[in-house]
């Protein structure tokens, strides 16, 4: 009925859009629209002055090469956390005073993200309120909110669902000039933005995430095609296969992934050269030391609450990977369509990849092997590599809300929600039993994240969520005959 009274542009993108920069506005109002500013962690301390000294030599026209305010003298421009070739910057710079320009660009890339991974909902053919949910519980979810002070960063998360919505759906790319051009060109330009807003170890996680991504989908096609197209009896005239082969596939992303690369360097050496030049002479120089570079690894006490909604209680913002309850619960009734729907595999990958390395020294994984190749010893804070989670989860969310109303039957929708239901109720245990543990002592817990007990709002945010979910599905729910 919408669609015969709406074009379909308002229906699948404009209102969505409103929806979804309301709900942005919403959660982050205080810095939308009061004069309040972050006044916390690397925001205060660091992003402030640098924006500040970058923003006054722009607007006296010059270019920000060396900051003398800065011990005896130090590099602005060579400084890449600056993001003085980052074009989103320019604008709030020319138009805001240094914080709240801070706060814009965080509204601003909260909605980027958002939009982002709300078409990247779409490309893995969820309906709208399906994109909607993955969308919220990315943009809103507790990873991205964490990480807002550390602001080049959640300029570079922005970009993550973009870069994975185009790298989908190869298939269709394979034989098709035009669909790689434009894959290579977007592929090309987001991760040039990535690599100008500064924050180098976002964009090699997203380099890596990219390569999973991909390799799964080919994977995945491979798997199509032998299974729906293998020869199983002779047929005259022979059936036309509809599917790509596998080599022609594997040859099409080879060459949009390498030629975006290529090209996305070319645009971003402007401010690569200066940066690595100083990379050279600082202690990053041949790799962090291996207790610096698996330092802010996920400890395995903290993990069940760097899942679950803290709600009143704060912890460490490096250690904050959560959703809502039911965001949980529909990640893993979209997981239970694995057999049928073979596009859950990408994001089921990145998902067990990101708990994998954000446990970072706690895990033989990582701690032992990954850090031992080349790159990974670069960066500190395995943790950070929980947005692998936070954007699977996000998707697996959307992915289940669609998957309620088309299980294939109630008693298997029940099996799905009961084994829900234990896994969040697993998750509330070891909570509990961590807090005691740390709390004893036996087990010492990072310093930046000292023990502490749950308090009863958080119980009751719990119970409360999980109560309304349950009714929601059992008593609300007209897609599902239970």
């Amino acid at each position: 009925m919408f669609k015969n009274r709406f074009p379909p542009f308002l229906i699948t993108w404009l209102a969505p859009a409103i929806a979804l920069l309301s709900a942005v506005l919403l959660m982050h109002r205080r810095l939308a629209f009061s004069n309040l500013i972050l006044a916390r962690g690397d925001s205060y301390l660091y992003f402030y002055p640098y924006w500040h000294a970058a923003a006054n030599a722009l607007k006296a026209g010059s270019l920000p090469l060396w900051n003398p305010d800065l011990f005896m003298g130090a590099p602005l421009l060579a400084n890449s956390q600056v993001g003085i070739f980052y074009p989103l910057n320019w604008p709030v710079w020319w138009l805001f005073d240094t914080p709240y320009a801070v706060s814009a660009t965080i509204v601003l890339h909260v909605f980027i993200a958002a939009i982002g991974m709300y078409w990247l909902g779409r490309r893995f053919q969820l309906t709208i309120t399906g994109a909607l949910t993955a969308a919220l519980l990315y943009a809103l979810g507790g990873y991205l909110t964490a990480q807002v002070e550390h602001v080049n960063q959640a300029q570079s998360l922005a970009w993550l669902p973009w870069i994975l919505a185009v790298a989908s759906n190869w298939e269709a790319a394979v034989g098709n000039k035009r669909l790689i051009a434009r894959k290579i060109v977007a592929i090309a330009l987001l991760f040039a933005l990535q690599l100008v807003a500064g924050h180098t170890q976002t964009t090699f996680t997203t380099g890596i995430a990219l390569c999973l991504w991909s390799a799964v989908q080919l994977l995945t096609g491979a798997f199509t095609y032998w299974r729906e197209y293998r020869p199983r009896y002779r047929v005259y005239p022979p059936v036309p296969r509809i599917a790509p082969s596998p080599r022609a596939l594997f040859a099409t992303v080879a060459a949009v992934l390498g030629i975006s690369v290529v090209i996305s360097v070319l645009i971003a050496a402007v401010q690569l050269l200066p940066t690595i030049e100083l990379t050279g002479l600082s202690r990053r120089q041949g790799g962090l030391p291996l207790d610096e570079a698996l330092s802010f690894s996920l400890h395995p006490l903290l993990f069940a609450r760097a899942l679950l909604p803290g709600y009143t209680q704060i912890n460490y913002s490096e250690y904050i990977a959560s959703v809502p309850l039911i965001g949980i619960i529909l990640g893993i009734f979209g997981i239970a369509q694995l057999r049928h729907n073979l596009r859950v595999w990408p994001p089921l990958v990145l998902l067990i990849v990101g708990i994998l390395f954000g446990l970072g020294e706690f895990t033989p994984i990582y701690g032992e092997y990954i850090i031992n190749l080349p790159a990974f010893d670069l960066f500190r804070a395995p943790a950070r590599w929980m947005v692998l989670y936070a954007i699977s989860i996000a998707l697996l969310g959307g992915i289940g809300w669609d998957a309620i109303g088309r299980l294939a039957s109630p008693t298997a929708a029940r099996r799905t929600l009961a084994v829900a239901l234990m896994f969040v109720v697993i998750l509330i245990g070891l909570v509990a039993w961590s807090d005691q543990l740390a709390m004893s002592g036996n087990i010492p817990l990072p310093p930046e994240n000292p023990p502490q007990t749950a308090v009863w709002q958080l119980w009751f945010g719990w119970m409360l969520e999980l109560s309304v979910l349950i009714a929601l599905l059992f008593f609300s729910s007209s897609r599902t005959k239970w």
